[in-house]
């Protein structure tokens, strides 16, 4: 099987239970969407950001994305919601499984 076929299969998967977290937080009243920090920010009371540089964390601190405009694209859980019909393009050389997987992040101000 061609790391392609195996990724789009993966893909399948993450969005089957994107789709499954999504419809058990809509049931039980919550967004089913992932957090968006921009908001908490203002609900909170934050009042100024000091940029800082790059720096690694642990995954498990990851809490939801910055900006609104990306909630849309993935469940509470991280998996992605939207179709690959919708413009999602996966082009890797080896499958997804075990592979690294970075994502960058501003720091939380509160922490």
């Amino acid at each position: 099987m061609s790391p392609v076929n195996n990724a789009n299969e993966e893909y399948d998967r993450a969005r089957k239970r994107a789709l499954r977290e999504f419809a058990l937080r809509r049931a039980r009243g919550e967004s089913g969407l992932l957090p968006v920090l921009n908001a908490k920010r203002e609900e909170n009371g934050v009042l100024a950001v000091i940029d800082q540089p790059m720096r690694r964390i642990s995954l498990n601190r990851i809490i939801g994305t910055y900006q609104a405009s990306r909630a849309n694209s993935f469940a509470a859980n991280f998996m992605p919601l939207l179709s690959p019909r919708h413009g999602v393009c996966l082009q890797v050389d080896q499958p997804l499984r075990g592979a690294p997987a970075e994502r960058h992040t501003r720091p939380d101000p509160r922490i």
